[in-house]
């Protein structure tokens, strides 16, 4: 499958606008691919195909599947991505990358909030 021919250029302007480390980049960028991804099935077309006046669409979609589950923040704020807590002798296990990615992939980015803008691009299924 082909990348999005405009991937690194939306990357940039989404790290551009959060604060992101560099710990952070690959859920953020594994985030932005599956948006991507959602948005060409969703519109019924390739990702080399996906009009450039959906990239805004596409970082404000990755931002809110960012920002609605948490997987930026810090550990001080990260009760999304809390595992397990112990009070005896106090351990606290965050969720590893695998299940953070496992948790992106069962998200999805399409909702009510951005279907009247994609359903202006989708074309109907062959």
């Amino acid at each position: 499958m082909e990348q999005h021919p405009r991937f690194e250029n939306i990357k940039y302007r989404l790290f551009s606008l959060l604060d992101v480390e560099d710990n952070q980049k690959p859920t953020l960028s594994f985030s932005l691919e599956k948006t991507i991804n959602d948005v060409a099935n969703y519109c019924n077309i390739k990702q080399t195909e996906i009009p450039e006046e959906l990239d805004i669409t596409i970082i404000a979609m990755t931002m809110t599947l960012i920002n609605t589950h948490g997987y930026l923040k810090g550990a001080d704020e990260q009760s999304d991505n809390l595992q397990s807590v112990s009070e005896g002798d106090t351990s606290v296990t965050f969720k590893s990358n695998a299940q953070l990615y496992a948790d992106i992939q069962t998200a999805n980015p399409v909702t009510e909030n951005y279907r009247g803008q994609l359903n202006k691009f989708r074309k109907l299924p062959l």
